[in-house]
């Protein structure tokens, strides 16, 4: 049934960042930065051909098993900025704060279906008067708006081989009301209720520096999720997480670093009770998916760094 809300779900965004840093002394420095964001995004999901037949028909025509395909495809660019301090009150202390904005995207793209064949000309009447009247391909459009972030950050240099290091990120999901898909002549193609919350990180982590060549680090966060029980989609079916990593770091010559990384992330089982944004007097024409998704991510990373 979870074919009808969601098949394939994929968001991907490239950020370019310029940075310009002041040391306004000893202790402070600031710094502030321009963002250009790109984002394209795809969703895709099964059409449910039964229902729409049965509604048309006005309940007098059952057709089992007809099923097409919608696909959502957009993007677009914006621009943002972000901003920060570093206070070093000490050679072994440093805190900082730093502020990322929204962007704010307009997407643009098409909406495409394929519909099912019928053995039954009279049915597929029926089907080509549904692409026509609400199911025909054409262009779309669908506002969202990056979230803008906070984090507070701080290190610790503790002797000569320790340093403990903590952070705090406050995320603005709550801008995320609905996931709203307009025609690009205003016509509501497809709206479904995602009322995010606000979120909260935190993380602790430690570095070990074993010699003048090698460093081990070792971390631990709680990663809270935007998305409430009430309304869990299958495109996000995304709950709290526990992040552990550890990582290693070696400075092969004074200008040139290698990193690498690993995190196994932990999720809550997340319940699902979702009617695709439909209620009971409409008939739930996209069904309603209940179940439980169950999340473990393993992240690997490697990095090399060049100073010039």
């Amino acid at each position: 049934m979870g074919r009808f809300q969601a098949i394939k779900s994929e968001v991907k965004t490239t950020n370019f960042n310029t940075a310009l840093a002041f040391k306004l002394g000893p202790v402070v420095s600031l710094g502030v930065g321009v963002d250009y964001q790109t984002i394209d995004a795809e969703l895709t999901n099964a059409v449910n051909y039964t229902a729409a037949i049965y509604s048309a028909s006005s309940g007098t025509v059952l057709s089992p098993g007809l099923a097409g395909t919608s696909k959502i495809k957009g993007n677009d660019s914006g621009w943002g900025f972000d901003a920060g301090v570093l206070v070093t009150p000490t050679p072994q202390t440093k805190i900082g704060v730093a502020y990322r904005s929204t962007v704010k995207y307009q997407l643009t793209g098409d909406a495409t279906f394929t519909a099912p064949t019928s053995a039954s000309a009279s049915v597929n009447t029926i089907i080509g008067g549904i692409r026509a009247a609400s199911l025909y391909d054409g262009p779309i459009k669908l506002d969202i708006k990056m979230p803008a972030s906070a984090r507070l950050a701080a290190s610790q240099q503790i002797g000569n081989i320790v340093e403990l290091l903590g952070e705090v990120q406050w995320t603005e999901w709550s801008d995320i009301k609905a996931l709203t898909i307009n025609r690009s002549n205003g016509t509501l193609l497809k709206n479904t209720p995602e009322n995010w919350k606000n979120t909260w990180r935190y993380a602790l982590g430690a570095n070990f520096k074993l010699n003048n060549a090698v460093k081990l680090r070792i971390g631990a966060a709680r990663d809270q999720s935007p998305v409430p029980d009430s309304n869990r989609t299958p495109r996000l079916p995304d709950n709290d997480r526990t992040w552990l990593t550890v990582g290693a770091q070696w400075q092969a010559t004074p200008s040139t670093a290698f990193d690498l990384g690993y995190a196994h992330i932990t999720a809550k089982d997340a319940p699902l009770n979702q009617s695709d944004g439909y209620t009971a007097a409409q008939g739930y024409p996209n069904g309603v998916l209940l179940g439980t998704q169950e999340s473990n991510i393993n992240v690997f990373g490697a990095q090399a760094t060049v100073k010039f």
